[in-house]
């Protein structure tokens, strides 16, 4: 048996399965916690049919006796509410012998039939949305590679945005605000994740300039520096005398730009936008890609954290750290013993 499906699941439950089906899903169900409470779950939404599982067989014709119907409702409207739908039943079949009129089991056979339609139906459109989001985000995150790339053709040495070693722009948001000063970022909603929890803002998002946050003091500071990457990690680069660079000596197909930013736990830190299953991520190259973890054959090397298993700047070129947003370079900010930022 493949992967059981919600279909296979409800199939069990009503004891539709061959017996060498229903065996195979007993034994997974047995050694899978997951597929047992989709199982539970398809019970519950059954449990109301329980009551009718024994009553007598459906009347002979109801399935196309149904479908008529509702193609006939479809093609002429219903009859005014004052007669009601029983009344507008009785006047298009009221002729008819009495074996066409609806039982309790016609009632809950097409119940049934709704129920199964809906578990099949709704998580279709989940997966769509997902899909959807998750192929949104990586189009932002494309078009702010686009932007650091377009950047470091234009600069003197060829260089990405690099972060100030002090002061009140020595945040990991820099080159997202170097960008938008000098308008190679124009849009500052592809900053934020459609999976996100800023996504409710995403249409009206926006990026302080570079002298409003300098000028801004405090809590508001922090805030500014907080909202100029949104939802995105972003590469902290290494330290090179007065500022943090992004080296270039990583192969441009594998070295991370930025990111999902991560929601927290160590020592695997992962993003939590898609459902925890994995991030995406754009690279030097301007390639991006889903990734479910990073490694030497991935990202070149761990991508939330530096080689000593903090999240700070790499130790030198090779070591590519991108962290999250508002994230200052200079403090040791977690370890794999800790469980949560500390961006004092």
């Amino acid at each position: 048996m493949t992967s059981p499906t919600q279909e296979h699941l409800l199939g069990y439950l009503l004891g539709a399965l061959e017996p060498v089906e229903n065996e195979l899903l007993e034994r997974e169900i047995a050694t899978n916690p997951r597929l047992a409470q989709q199982l539970e779950g398809i019970a519950r939404c059954v449990q109301p049919l329980e009551c009718c599982r024994h009553q007598d067989a459906p009347r002979a014709g109801l399935a196309s006796r149904t479908c008529k119907y509702v193609f006939a409702e479809v093609a002429h409207p219903v009859a005014p509410a004052r007669h009601g739908a029983a009344a507008a039943m009785h006047a298009e079949y009221g002729a008819s012998e009495a074996s066409s009129r609806w039982s309790l089991a016609d009632f809950v056979v097409a119940a049934g039939i709704f129920i199964a339609a809906g578990m099949l139906f709704f998580p279709a459109i989940a997966n769509s949305r997902y899909q959807a989001h998750l192929a949104q985000c990586q189009n932002n995150l494309r078009q702010f590679g686009h932007a650091m790339a377009e950047s470091a053709q234009l600069d003197p040495r060829q260089e990405f945005p690099s972060i100030p070693k002090y002061g009140a722009l020595s945040f990991v948001g820099w080159p997202a605000v170097s960008l938008h000063d000098r308008g190679y970022l124009t849009s500052p909603g592809v900053m934020v994740c459609p999976s996100s929890p800023l996504a409710e803002k995403r249409g009206n998002w926006s990026i302080a300039s570079a002298e409003a946050i300098k000028r801004a003091r405090g809590e508001e500071r922090l805030r500014l520096q907080r909202e100029a990457s949104g939802s995105t990690a972003i590469s902290l680069g290494y330290e090179d005398g007065d500022r943090y660079t992004m080296g270039r000596n990583l192969s441009r197909d594998n070295r991370v730009l930025a990111a999902d930013a991560p929601t927290g736990f160590a020592p695997q830190l992962v993003s939590q936008h898609h459902d925890g299953k994995g991030q995406n991520a754009v690279f030097e190259s301007e390639r991006t890609a889903y990734v479910l973890g990073c490694g030497e054959n991935d990202c070149g090397d761990e991508m939330f954290l530096n080689r000593n298993g903090v999240v700070r700047p790499g130790i030198d070129a090779l070591d590519n750290v991108v962290a999250p947003p508002g994230t200052r370079p200079y403090p040791e900010l977690i370890s794999p013993a800790s469980n949560s930022y500390n961006q004092n």
